[in-house]
C-alpha cells in the first residue's frame, strides 16, 4: 500500500533546498556511498532475465508516458538547484539511477558502454535490447532497443538506434541495414548521447533525437557529399538518381530502385525476388519524362535492361564486404540545417560525474532526513560486517565484525520502524 502511494505523482511536492557547504557534500558522499548497488549489465536489456526484474523495481520511480525526453526531464529535476523535491523514493530512486549512469559510461571501455548504455536506455524505456545477429530483413539490425514493449495496452513499441558519441563526431551508419529497416518499421528513430569529458571521465551527457523515415531519409542522407553516391541508379548522376527515387508513387517502387543504387550489397533477397522489371520502367520514366532536353543537357543512360539489372546485382554482391561506399555520413551541423524534416532536437542533459551526484544527494539531506540516511548507513555496514563475519579467516576479527553487524540491524529495525510509522502517520492526515 505504501509503494502504490508512493507511485502517485501527485503526493510529491516541491520546495527550496537549503544552501549547500562542503561537509554537506562530503555527508551526501557518505548516503550515495551507502545506497543500494546496481550494477549494470547487457541483462538490463533483457525484460526476461533476473536482473532486470529487479532493476524494473528501480525505475518504475520515473513515472510519465511513453516518452524518452518526458523521462529525462523527470531525472533532470531533481537535479535544479532550484528544485526540492521531497518524496523520498523519488530522491534516492533517482540517485541511484545516476550513480548507475555513472558506471555505465566511466567504468567501460567505449565500445562496451556503448553496449552496456543500450541495456541502461531499455530498461528506462520499459523495451528490450535487440541482441540478435540478424534484422527481420535478414542484415544486421540497425535497431539497438525497442523502447516501451513492456507498457501494454495501447501503447507503441519504438525502434530506437542509440549512438554513445563525443561532441563533433561524425554520424554515420550501415546504407544497406537503414534501408531494409525502413521496409520493415517504416520509421526509425535515433538517439544521440553527446559525453563532456575525457574517457572515463565523462561530466555530463546531453542527448538529441531525430527520425528517419520512408519519405525523408534521404534528404537527410545525402546533405553529405560522402554519402551521395551511395543513391546512385544504373547510368545516372547524383541529381538524376535523387529526382528518380523522389518521384517514385509508393515505397514499393522506391524499395525495389533503393535496392539497385550504388550503396545496396546485401543479400537479403535473391536476385530472383526483384522485381527488375518495374526497376527498368522507373528508370526509363525518367528520362521519358524529359523528350525535349537539347544534347549534352543531361547524362543519357546506357541501355538499362531487367537482364542488365541482374547483372549489375550480382556485380554487387561480389563486391561486398570490400567496405567500400557502404555506408551514409551526416554531421550534427547538417542535421540542425535540416531539423523540421527529420524532428531533430536536444532533450536534455544529465549531469552523471560523482561529483555532481554527491552535491545533488547533499541537496536532500534536510528533507531526508536522519532517519532515512541513517537507515541506508546502517544497512551499508550491516552487509559490510556481515561479509566480514563469514570471509574472515581470522575468528577472533570475525566475531568482532559479527557483532558489529548485530548492532547495524538494531539500527535499521528502529530506524526502518520509525520510517514506516512517520509514513503511517502523513497518509492518516
Amino acid at each position: 500500500m505504501v509503494e502504490q502511494q508512493l507511485d502517485k505523482v501527485d503526493i510529491l511536492q516541491e520546495t527550496a533546498p537549503s544552501d549547500q557547504t562542503p561537509l554537506d557534500v562530503d555527508s551526501g558522499k557518505e548516503l550515495v556511498l551507502s545506497l543500494p548497488k546496481f550494477s549494470p549489465s547487457e541483462n538490463w536489456g533483457d525484460p526476461n532475465s533476473i536482473d532486470r526484474q529487479n532493476v524494473d523495481q528501480l525505475f518504475k520511480v520515473i513515472p510519465g508516458p511513453a516518452s524518452l525526453e518526458k523521462k529525462l526531464q523527470y531525472i533532470m529535476r531533481i537535479q535544479k538547484p532550484q528544485k526540492g523535491i521531497t518524496s523520498p523514493r523519488r530522491i534516492i530512486g533517482t540517485l541511484i539511477i545516476l550513480e548507475s549512469l555513472n558506471a555505465v559510461i566511466n567504468s567501460f571501455g567505449a565500445s562496451t558502454s556503448g553496449f552496456i548504455f543500450e541495456g541502461f536506455l531499455a530498461a528506462l524505456l520499459g523495451g528490450k535490447q535487440v541482441a540478435e545477429p540478424e534484422s527481420a530483413a535478414g542484415g544486421l539490425p540497425i535497431e539497438d532497443i525497442i523502447a516501451f514493449t513492456e507498457y501494454g495496452g495501447r501503447t507503441a513499441s519504438v525502434p530506437m538506434s542509440l549512438k554513445l558519441l563525443k561532441p563533433k563526431t561524425l554520424i554515420k551508419g550501415s546504407y544497406t541495414n537503414l534501408i531494409d529497416a525502413l521496409n520493415h518499421y517504416e520509421s526509425m528513430v535515433y538517439v544521440l548521447a553527446h559525453k563532456k569529458g575525457g574517457d572515463r571521465q565523462v561530466s555530463e551527457v546531453s542527448m538529441h533525437e531525430f527520425v528517419f523515415n520512408q519519405d525523408n531519409f534521404l534528404t537527410a542522407i545525402t546533405q553529405s557529399t560522402q554519402s551521395r553516391d551511395r543513391i546512385l541508379l544504373p547510368g545516372m548522376d547524383f541529381a538524376q538518381s535523387l529526382e528518380t527515387l523522389n518521384s517514385t508513387q509508393s515505397w514499393e517502387e522506391k524499395y525495389a530502385l533503393l535496392q539497385q543504387t550504388a550503396g545496396y550489397t546485401m543479400k537479403t533477397k535473391a536476385k530472383d525476388d526483384i522485381n527488375y522489371e518495374m526497376v527498368r520502367r522507373l528508370i526509363d520514366k525518367h528520362f521519358s519524362d524529359k523528350p525535349n532536353q537539347p544534347d549534352g543537357d543531361e547524362k543519357q543512360p546506357q541501355e538499362v535492361t531487367a537482364e542488365s539489372l541482374r547483372n549489375l546485382w550480382d556485380e554487387q554482391l561480389l563486391l561486398e564486404g570490400k567496405g567500400a561506399g557502404t555506408q551514409w555520413y551526416i554531421t550534427s551541423g547538417q542535421l540542425d540545417k535540416i531539423k523540421e524534416v527529420i524532428n531533430f532536437r536536444h532533450l536534455g542533459t544529465l549531469q552523471v560525474s560523482s561529483d555532481s551526484i554527491y552535491k545533488t544527494a547533499s541537496t536532500y539531506l534536510d528533507v531526508l532526513g536522519d532517519t532515512v540516511t541513517d537507515l541506508f548507513s546502517a544497512v551499508a555496514s550491516l552487509s559490510d560486517n556481515l561479509n566480514g563475519y563469514f570471509l574472515t579467516k581470522e575468528r577472533g576479527e570475525a566475531i568482532a565484525r559479527g557483532n558489529e553487524a548485530v548492532a547495524a540491524a538494531k539500527i535499521v529495525e528502529v530506524k526502518a520502524t520509525a520510517r514506516v510509522e512517520a509514513e503511517r502517520s502523513e497518509k492518516e492526515i
